[in-house]
């Protein structure tokens, strides 16, 4: 029995966005049934070629959804590659302070500290609503940042810097582990890019408004020709187009914190794990509550 349930699960995993997607199908199937009695009481023309039209259409907007859930996944999946790629030089920085000499343990815990730090102010920048330095409701920055990454990278270079003066590092080394950090800000700009750079806002409203178009004309075609038997086909059909679009709707604004977004915490957590096996357990998270909580 356990089996088949695992099976049925794999066969019908859960929606995300099932309760959108249930409201959606609700309205239409009591649009429909209205349709239907109206085109069987009501004296209407005949269509000729009404649900062969109906089809046809419906591929034309077929193929124009799935152009568009094409372009949303090309984006969420940039996104989940630049997180990976942040997992995985946050882990190479943390192994070359590991092997430096002359590094204090408590310097080395206050550097794997800020890498932490600029995976967490990166998730709640990519999660403002704007540019701006204000977090989303129940953050905690007292002292608002223009752009909190920046600042916990540039400790972390003024870390470097310092370092350097006090001769734990030469200058080669120093050169060895700039490219490292700037990549941090080099995967933050890149985030951006796909954060504040949305698909073109006439493209998904012309493609909205033909979906739209589609599922109200197309029920009187159907139960016309077929009867009320039209109205499970149209159901079925809207059910996909719906449920394609809202998809598409949700991964092409990958770093949210709905379901089908990127799991931003899980990223961090997996850094933060990564840091203290690297680094020793002293590398806890650094607070960004306030600019003086980070150690320079």
């Amino acid at each position: 029995m356990t089996s088949l349930f695992a099976a049925i699960r794999r066969l019908f995993p859960p929606l995300e966005i099932k309760w959108k997607l249930l409201w959606a199908m609700t309205a239409l199937t009591v649009y429909g049934l209205l349709v239907g009695s109206f085109v069987r009481y009501g004296d209407l023309p005949k269509i000729e070629w009404g649900a062969e039209s109906t089809v046809l259409d419906g591929l034309v907007l077929s193929f124009l959804i799935a152009f568009r859930n094409h372009q949303a996944y090309d984006r969420w999946w940039e996104a989940r590659k630049l997180w990976g790629q942040l997992v995985n030089e946050s882990r190479n920085f943390c192994l070359k302070v590991a092997v430096l000499d002359g590094i204090q343990p408590a310097d080395r815990a206050r550097l794997g500290a800020l890498v932490i730090a600029f995976s967490e102010a990166l998730k709640h920048h990519l999660r403002r609503p704007d540019a701006t330095g204000e977090l989303p409701a129940g953050g905690t920055l007292e002292q608002p940042q223009a752009h909190e990454p920046a600042r916990v990278t540039g400790t972390i270079f003024q870390t470097l810097a310092d370092w350097k003066r006090r001769e734990h590092l030469d200058g080669w080394t120093l050169l060895w582990l700039d490219g490292q950090v700037k990549s941090l800000m080099d995967i933050c700009g890149a985030c951006e890019k796909i954060r504040y750079t949305p698909l073109a806002s006439s493209y998904r409203a012309l493609l909205r408004q033909g979906i739209a178009l589609y599922l109200i004309v197309s029920p009187f075609y159907l139960i016309e020709d077929v009867g009320l038997v039209g109205l499970p086909i149209f159901l079925l059909a809207a059910y996909f187009l719906l449920g394609i679009e809202m998809v598409a709707e949700e991964i092409e604004e990958p770093f949210g914190a709905g379901g089908d977004n990127l799991p931003l915490e899980r990223y961090c957590v997996t850094i933060e794990e990564s840091v203290r096996e690297i680094l020793g357990p002293a590398a806890a998270p650094t607070p960004i509550s306030t600019a003086e909580s980070v150690p320079a």
